[in-house]
């Protein structure tokens, strides 16, 4: 009797089914064909964390198209090849087409390429906005507080050296990657 009761049942699935017509992109409705689906109207509310990832960056280094791990890798080749301006110019030609996801990653790469340079004011800029953003895991962000606390370090602004390694502390950085710095 069980055995009887199931393809009945999926027979009674099968013929209760809804179909839906096949979207094909076209302008005109057909009956084999339905209407393009309308995008969901954007709320206005945001909370801190969904608010895009501002970065200031001149106009003419706009780019509106590019690989981002391809711009990231050869950021990289330029880096280790001591070519650090080439590498900068990378990283932020990553960063001007990066997800909200990816950006955190030129924008620290470049602090790293920066500080390489001796120029830690970029670096720490770099970091800050990172920490600003705050849409990233908490070991990045408190790797991030790390970075930029050797950069302050650097710019002898013990205050936000020490307020940053504290801060990475409690978000679990281990200590031996905290040492160096108000010990």
């Amino acid at each position: 009797m069980k055995l009887l009761l199931l393809p009945i049942l999926l027979l009674s699935l099968s013929v209760t089914a809804q179909t839906y017509p096949k979207y094909t992109g076209n302008k005109t409705v057909k009956d084999t064909s339905a209407p393009k689906p309308k995008a969901a109207a954007k709320t206005k509310a945001t909370t801190e964390a969904e608010k895009p990832l501002v970065i200031n960056m001149p106009k003419e280094s706009k780019i509106t198209s590019g690989n981002f791990q391809d711009f990231m890798n050869r950021g990289v080749e330029q880096f280790k090849s001591g070519k650090y301006i080439e590498a900068v110019k990378l990283y932020t030609k990553a960063l001007s087409v990066a997800t909200e996801e990816q950006a955190w990653r030129a924008l620290i790469s470049r602090a790293s390429v920066y500080s390489q340079m001796k120029k830690y004011d970029l670096s720490l800029k770099d970091c800050t906005t990172i920490i600003d953003n705050n849409n990233i895991p908490e070991k990045q962000l408190a790797t991030t507080y790390m970075a930029r606390a050797r950069y302050a370090q650097e710019l002898k602004d013990m205050e936000l050296a020490c307020s940053d390694v504290a801060k990475a502390k409690e978000m679990g950085l281990t200590p031996s990657l905290t040492q160096g710095i108000c010990d």
